[in-house]
């Protein structure tokens, strides 16, 4: 018998970013979500409020926990999701009173701005002063340090405490640390082809 009588192909917004192409499988006693490479989001009844439909083509998680993004969907056909989800017996059994009240962006604006500003910094002044540029191009050095606080946040609290509001969790911006990383590791290798 396969641990997951139930997987779904489809879409899912974590936070604010959405990834095309995911899978939800599903048991009576858990919901995965996995999107891109190591994006996973694990469910147990006693976790969820409940799986509602949020459009046509999307179920909304409603689910108590803390280190999580408050809004994640799954896109798929919702009713066949939610069928699906059923029929394999999975039942939420969190109570509503349990989910965290978390209102607005986790992130510092004054962190954004910083990171915004530094990056800038680095490239026009490559741009500029060429000769700033050697032995190795001042770009290079924002895409090193956008991977470096992307890799570091979620072990380094006091990044933790710069980067996120009091009370915010670093589980709640961890998709987009990863996709940061991601991206930043990924540009270097191009550019250092180039």
């Amino acid at each position: 018998m396969r641990r997951y009588p139930v997987e779904i192909w489809g879409g899912v917004l974590v936070g604010g970013t959405r990834f095309s192409l995911a899978v939800m499988s599903a048991n009576k006693n858990e919901i995965v979500l996995r999107a891109f490479i190591w994006t996973c989001y694990k469910f147990n009844p006693h976790q969820v409020v409940s799986i509602t439909r949020d459009t046509r083509t999307s179920v909304q998680i409603n689910h108590t926990i803390v280190d999580y993004p408050s809004k994640i969907r799954f896109y798929g056909e919702a009713n066949s999701v939610l069928n699906q989800i059923h029929q394999v017996g999975f039942i939420p059994a969190a109570d509503q009173q349990n989910i965290p009240d978390r209102q607005g962006n986790p992130v510092r604006w004054s962190s954004i701005i910083l990171g915004v500003v530094l990056w800038n910094t680095l490239i026009l002044l490559g741009q500029f002063y060429p000769t700033l540029n050697y032995p190795i191009p001042l770009g290079y050095f924002a895409l090193i340090g956008m991977a470096l606080v992307s890799v570091f946040t979620p072990y380094i609290p006091l990044l933790q405490k710069l980067i996120l509001k009091p009370g915010r969790r670093v589980g709640e911006i961890k998709h987009v640390l990863d996709n940061l990383a991601f991206m930043s590791c990924l540009m270097l290798v191009i550019f250092g082809l180039l």
